[in-house]
């Protein structure tokens, strides 16, 4: 499976920004990081050639 990954967060300033990964899944974890911001939002969708399924899990750390 091939997944697009969306992130939306908020800038230092006060403004928001989006980050967005296509990640090729492999049955493990992938991380995006970004710094110094707080996650507004997580999306994801993704294709595959079978039927499958996607979670994202959307973690605060520090």
């Amino acid at each position: 499976m091939t997944a697009d990954v969306t992130v939306n967060v908020m800038t230092a300033d006060g403004g928001q920004s989006t980050i967005t990964n296509q990640i090729v899944c492999d049955t493990e974890p992938h991380r995006i990081p970004f710094d110094g911001t707080s996650a507004r939002a997580v999306s994801a969708s993704g294709t595959a050639p079978v039927p499958t399924y996607l979670y994202v899990t959307a973690i605060a750390v520090g």
